[in-house]
């Protein structure tokens, strides 16, 4: 059976990650194009702009000089009903010479266009979005894709920045990957070069310097941001987060939860974030963490009742942590 003999007549693929449903067509694009000619016989559409009737006459069309006709539709999912429907008589009896892409953010099962790709023996794939504790693996690999290897400490720094949104993730890994175009492995400091032109790393830089109480780092780095006219508001609640999850995490150990992936459970976040907060959190006493927290709510205080100026306040705590 040839290649294209193998290919189904419809995909029906969906997912919120917008990422990973390009990738998917990308793959398809490129299976068909090994095979089929298609410079003449590409066909991309988009949900809620164009006519449901223009697909499927394009669906319809023999292809040209070649044995397969591609069809895209993204945004299948801001289609109305009645053009979802008229998708559905076409995916009921489709064209055998044409592969159409149905791709959509959300698709529900029990909905006609849904039931009728699934009748008809159509390929159904919804693409989710990595847990939260599999970023850090999902990262990793996609640098091992590049022929990088990381460090789980680095693959955590990158989802600790980024957060969860995976085009912006991948994005980073292409930069740090240019940026490291001849070194194979990368540590933590190899990704905060790239990441540090981030507001987020930088006040990463900041927590992690409170952490392990460096504090001519911290007002380094605080004077950095400011300089770039960061928020300062911003960074105050940043830190604010951050003295809490210590104050949160060293309850933990001290009820004997040493283990980084039961920390991560307990406090909703990655084991890289809660070995940081576990390592951090020896640096100070319970008493010590309490102080803080509750020194950190009296600046917000004389802030808001004009007593203090919250860069002065932030400036002078910072120096105080390390005595």
């Amino acid at each position: 059976m040839s290649e294209l003999a193998k290919l189904k007549p419809v995909y029906l693929i969906y997912g919120r990650e917008r990422l990973l449903l390009e990738e998917a067509v990308a793959r398809l694009t490129r299976r068909l194009a090994d095979h089929a000619d298609l410079d003449f016989n590409h066909d991309i559409f988009r949900g809620g702009v164009d006519e449901p009737e223009a697909i499927v006459a394009a669906a319809q069309t023999l292809p040209f000089m070649s044995e397969k006709r591609l069809v895209v539709i993204r945004d299948v999912h801001h289609i109305n009903a009645d053009g979802q429907r008229v998708l559905a008589d076409y995916v009921a009896n489709p064209a055998p010479e044409t592969c159409l892409v149905l791709v959509a953010e959300k698709m529900a099962k029990n909905s006609v266009l849904y039931r009728t790709v699934q009748k008809a023996h159509g390929v159904i794939h919804e693409y989710e979005p990595p847990r939260k504790s599999e970023y850090p693996g999902w990262i990793a690999k996609r640098l091992g894709e590049y022929g990088k290897t990381v460090t789980p400490a680095a693959a955590g720094r990158i989802f600790e920045v980024i957060g969860e949104d995976l085009e912006r993730l991948q994005n980073e890994i292409d930069k740090i990957c240019l940026y490291h175009d001849e070194k194979e492995r990368l540590d933590t400091d190899d990704v905060d070069e790239v990441l540090s032109a981030t507001t987020q790393a930088s006040i990463f830089e900041l927590t992690d310097s409170l952490g392990n109480r460096d504090a001519r780092k911290a007002l380094r780095t605080l004077e950095n941001l400011v300089a770039r006219n960061e928020p300062v508001q911003a960074i105050y609640h940043m830190v604010v987060k951050h003295m809490r999850m210590l104050l949160a995490t060293k309850a933990l150990v001290e009820r004997g939860t040493t283990n980084t992936g039961s920390i991560a459970r307990e406090l909703k976040t990655i084991p890289f974030v809660a070995g940081k907060y576990r390592d951090q959190c020896r640096n100070f006493s319970t008493r010590q963490l309490r102080a803080i927290v509750s020194h950190l709510v009296d600046i917000d205080f004389q802030v808001k009742t004009g007593r203090a100026e919250l860069r002065t306040a932030l400036e002078q705590f910072v120096v105080e942590l390390a005595q």
